[in-house]
């Protein structure tokens, strides 16, 4: 892949924004917010993005590094930011969540290679709980529809600071709010200690659901439309985004769901936090303390980082029926208008054609091939046909597109988290083919349609109907034909028989 410089991540997108009209000018009275705004916990100073009309007009304002949690103490739930006086600087990104990045050292620098680069500009701690918000430069109070990014990387890592999840060219380009947070991962974020209550150990979903409320207080004097919220993640995100789906706060939050390459439904395998705690806590010599979770938390953040990084531990949510829950899939075939236990909002859902190329780097092609069916594919079928079903409007899309400048190897296709860099506009400048940028605006438009007006769809037809991202001809296509789609799902009426058999042992 080639690894372009930020400069060169968003210039396509500015580029492509150099014909377009100037912003009619507006009365006082409506006067777009500008890039000093008052939120719940103090004023802030944003900026205006690079992205602008072709009279040189500010498009987008950005804010950036806003405070939405504090963590009082390692290992506990996130609280409210306090307030402060005097004006935040929001122009900057501010601390990464710690990230996990485990060796063998050859799997580890693919893992940075594949999925943290470019990598944040930041540093990375503990007090981390920042956003970031990416607004049309004529928004008014309350006016845009809003994209909540939740990001991926296993639980292990990822950041909002990463410059493939610059939300500046898709607000520019689709009239929409961008909120980026971030959230714990690793050990963090899921501590499987037995002395922390079985309801108080998915912090990062906790973490999520603060930055959720943060939106819905703050969001208005930004432009946004707390009542047009989607939330949107990949691989993790998407899990996590479906976890809220299943299992909403209350009031419920968005009004639409997005999933890329992730549900928290139909899980397969099933991490061990609580063992892999125990190891961690021997490691770094908190086995003789007298109070273990006290040691824990006296231990350097990095320190705790290095260990689980060596010992290649994996720390993941638990279902608590509070955050995660326990029969997910179940209460969602169970769920009926007025009766739901699960957020009945549309949703869109869908996966990528070579899931396995990264992720199961090194096997062979058929291996790779089962894989994506197996953990991203065959379950997206399914908890689309199960969401269409009980009566939820549904889409769900397969995304099968690959350009030469966005390969990491010969053969990677389309990759897991591959379609990221075609929503966001963040795709290398060099070697971008016309193509690519056709495909890109199209993929903007269906997610910021559906955004919009979330009961009109993305664009395409909903379930049992399949929207095709093709990068062969560069369209979305709107694939109805049983014997097409029964071929693109091809194995998953068996892999649904291993899904039931799984539900039932829950």
């Amino acid at each position: 892949m080639t690894n372009g410089t930020w400069a060169d991540l968003v210039t396509w997108a500015v580029f492509g924004l150099s014909t377009l009209k100037p912003t009619p000018s507006v009365s006082q009275a409506d006067a777009p917010i500008g890039t000093r705004v008052t939120i719940d916990s103090g004023v802030i100073e944003g900026l205006t993005g690079q992205f602008t009309t072709a009279d040189g007009a500010p498009r987008v304002n950005e804010y950036l590094g806003i405070p939405f949690g504090r963590i009082p103490r390692r290992f506990d739930r996130a609280e409210n930011p306090r307030k402060w006086s005097g004006i935040l600087d929001a122009t900057e990104y501010r601390t990464t969540c710690l990230q996990q990045f485990s060796y063998p050292e050859d799997a580890r620098e693919r893992t940075i290679r594949f999925f943290d680069t470019p990598a944040p500009p930041t540093d990375e701690g503990e007090d981390c709980l920042h956003l970031n918000v990416y607004t049309p430069a004529d928004a008014q109070p309350g006016s845009k529809a809003v994209i909540f990014w939740l990001y991926g990387g296993s639980f292990k890592f990822g950041s909002a600071a990463l410059p493939l999840y610059t939300g500046a060219g898709i607000a520019a380009q689709q009239d929409v709010i961008v909120v980026t947070a971030n959230y714990r991962t690793n050990v963090f974020g899921f501590p499987g200690s037995t002395d922390i209550p079985l309801d108080q150990r998915n912090l990062a979903f906790y973490d999520q659901r603060l930055a959720l409320d943060w939106v819905q207080r703050n969001i208005g004097a930004m432009g946004g439309d707390p009542n047009r919220v989607t939330i949107v993640g990949e691989s993790a995100g998407a899990g996590s985004v479906d976890s809220l789906v299943t299992l909403p706060p209350d009031p419920i939050p968005f009004s639409a769901a997005i999933m890329e390459s992730g549900q928290n439904s139909v899980y397969i395998d099933k991490k061990d936090s609580v063992k892999s705690w125990a190891e961690l806590v021997v490691r770094v010599g908190c086995d003789r303390a007298f109070n273990e979770l006290d040691c824990m938390r006296r231990v350097p953040a990095t320190d705790l980082l290095e260990a689980e990084e060596k010992a290649q531990l994996t720390f993941w949510p638990v279902p608590d029926d509070i955050t995660w829950a326990k029969r997910a899939r179940i209460n969602r075939l169970q769920s009926r208008d007025g009766n739901s236990k699960i957020a009945r909002v549309p949703i869109l859902i869908g996966s990528n054609a070579d899931e396995g190329t990264l992720l199961q780097y090194g096997k062979s092609p058929e291996e790779q091939k089962k894989y994506g069916l197996l953990a991203f594919q065959c379950p997206a079928a399914v908890v689309a046909d199960e969401s269409h079903a009980v009566g939820i409007p549904t889409w769900r899309y397969y995304f099968n597109a690959s350009f030469p400048n966005t390969q990491f190897f010969e053969g990677a296709g389309a990759y897991h988290s591959s379609e990221i860099s075609l929503i966001f506009g963040t795709f290398p400048i060099k070697g971008t083919t016309p193509g690519q940028r056709v495909l890109s605006a199209k993929m903007q438009k269906a997610w910021a349609d559906f955004a919009k007006n979330p009961t009109a769809g993305p664009g395409w037809d909903q379930q049992p109907a399949l929207g095709i991202i093709d990068g062969a001809s560069a369209t979305i296509q709107n694939v109805k034909d049983r014997s097409r789609l029964d071929a693109i799902d091809k194995g998953c009426a068996a892999n649904k028989l291993l899904y039931d058999l799984i539900s039932l042992l829950q």
